[in-house]
């Protein structure tokens, strides 16, 4: 395949990824998609093409994107969103601070490097917000610590029903608006998921995630969760301008080479 070719893959497969569930604005992800079928009609480009081409195996990284001496409620939930919706896998771990003589736990999240790095930008505003919600809701209700984790399971439904949503009319618009390109938008997505659970159990084969299921206790604050949840709105800007490295450069990536 030339230099050339790729370039257009890449090209391609990064403008079809400006969805609005990623954050684009409607006319934002209808102009990337209708510049993406104009290069694969030009290049004679077919859809499966572009959903087998993976790039430069150094594009697969391992990006930390959390460390602290314990983990709040809140991540293991934010972190169930992440994996569905924005092509990641996640690895806990901990690390020795030899200078500080603490052990940290850590979150890293494994992928290529475009969608690591929206990965991490959505993880930082996420969990911020789950936090900020959580102080509101506590601060009006006056209900104990114990009652978070209810309220942060029922955010995590609330926010995974509307991405479900959104990821729907992605996928209808994406089928609907390209009739000659063929695209086959449910099908672009299993086949990114399945390319990188293979990379994931490549790398690392022992590592087996769990969704932290809803509390038993706490109806009352799961179900105010999920409305909440459901009006939360992600925005990548705000999450880039509270910490400059989400999402611009690959200062704390680890490339994972492909064997």
């Amino acid at each position: 395949m030339t230099s050339d070719r790729i370039s257009v893959l890449e090209k391609v497969q990064g403008l079809l990824a400006k969805t609005v569930i990623r954050g684009a604005s409607q006319a934002e992800a209808e102009t990337a998609l209708r510049i993406a079928q104009r290069l694969m009609v030009a290049h004679n480009i077919s859809m499966a093409e572009v959903q087998d081409h993976v790039g430069d195996p150094d594009s697969w990284i391992e990006l930390q994107v959390w460390r602290g001496l314990g983990r709040g409620w809140e991540l293991g939930y934010v972190v169930s969103i992440i994996q569905k919706f924005f092509f990641v896998k996640t690895i806990y771990g901990s690390r020795f601070d030899i200078g500080e003589r603490k052990l940290y736990q850590t979150i890293r999240l494994f992928g290529t490097d475009e969608n690591a790095l929206m990965a991490k930008a959505v993880f930082n505003y996420l969990s911020q917000t789950f936090r900020n919600l959580w102080a509101d809701y506590r601060k009006r209700t006056g209900v104990g610590h114990e009652r978070s984790r209810a309220y942060y399971a029922g955010l995590r439904d609330g926010l995974w029903r509307k991405l479900e949503k959104a990821r729907a009319e992605d996928v209808k618009s994406l089928e609907s608006d390209s009739p000659t390109a063929n695209l086959d938008g449910s099908g672009a997505l299993i086949r990114v998921q399945t390319k990188l659970q293979q990379v994931f159990e490549e790398l690392y084969p022992r590592i087996k995630f769990t969704d932290p299921p809803a509390p038993e206790q706490g109806p009352q604050q799961y179900r105010q969760g999920i409305r909440d949840g459901e009006k939360i709105e992600i925005d990548i800007n705000k999450s880039q301008n509270e910490d400059e490295n989400a999402g611009r450069n690959l200062s704390e990536a680890s490339p994972k080479c492909l064997t």
